[in-house]
């Protein structure tokens, strides 16, 4: 199921809890082979972790984090689903936003920047600059080792959370602006043909004019879009049998797609 002459351009959106599908659409398009025609990847809030791991090449590591996801591996002070939203309200009107710092250090944890540069694959992430009033796309070329995992967790930072601070700017999650970064892969030197997207969410950006500017862009592109073929619920349910479910049906959803676009 391999096309040699494609160059894959790799998108993971961002989506939160939905993260888990991704790993799964990622296991069938490794299973299919296409995993070694990317040559670029771009991702946004969970996304931007997913990417970071495919760019590694470490499947197995991030379905091992996934399966063993809790509540307690995210939030410092949130253990448990229930009442979820109150707490984090809670958080955020008592300090400005839930501590993540559980989530942070696993990040910290797994997230190997030797392997991420070393990779001749692509790799950039969208995150919001609260400071400077802009967003900012990251490239791994443009930063120095030893910051890109800031830049990972900064763009993963949710609105409810605490700002994530590097070099004395707060920064926030990428989705608000561009939620499925697609023209980070277009613009790669390495022109990909094709453009792969695991989108686990309807919303393109929180910016109508980018939203616009995402629906033409999907008309202009070879664009191969796999999204889950049944709701995924909350962005923010982060139980392990959700995310072994998601797992599931992330690799049954991409491998039907990858089957029909690919069959021989």
């Amino acid at each position: 199921m391999t096309e040699s002459q494609n160059k894959i351009g790799l998108v993971f959106s961002g989506g939160g809890s939905r993260g888990a599908w991704q790993v799964g659409a990622w296991k069938a398009l490794k299973e299919t082979g296409l995993d070694k025609q990317v040559t670029v990847v771009s991702g946004t809030s969970i996304g931007a972790i997913n990417g970071a791991a495919f760019v590694q090449g470490e499947l197995e590591l991030l379905e091992d984090i996934w399966a063993n996801l809790e509540f307690n591996k995210i939030f410092s002070s949130i253990k448990e689903k229930r009442n979820l939203f109150l707490k984090l309200g809670s958080e955020v009107l008592r300090h400005k936003g839930a501590d993540v710092n559980p989530l942070k250090n696993l990040i910290r944890n797994y997230i190997n920047e030797d392997l991420i540069y070393n990779s001749p694959v692509g790799y950039s992430l969208v995150t919001v600059n609260v400071t400077k009033r802009r967003f900012e796309y990251i490239r791994k070329k443009d930063v120095p080792k030893g910051e890109l995992t800031e830049y990972i967790i900064a763009s993963s930072t949710f609105p409810l959370f605490k700002t994530h601070l590097i070099n004395n700017h707060k920064f926030v999650d990428g989705g608000i602006f561009d939620n499925i970064p697609i023209t980070e892969c277009i613009n790669h030197h390495s022109e990909p043909n094709l453009i792969i997207s695991f989108n686990v969410t309807n919303i393109s950006s929180l910016n109508p004019f980018r939203i616009y500017n995402h629906r033409k862009l999907k008309a202009m592109v070879n664009l191969l879009e796999i999204k889950p073929s049944v709701p995924l619920g909350s962005i923010l349910n982060f139980e392990k049998s959700k995310a072994k479910s998601f797992l599931k049906i992330g690799y049954d959803d991409a491998m039907r797609v990858l089957e029909e676009r690919f069959k021989d």
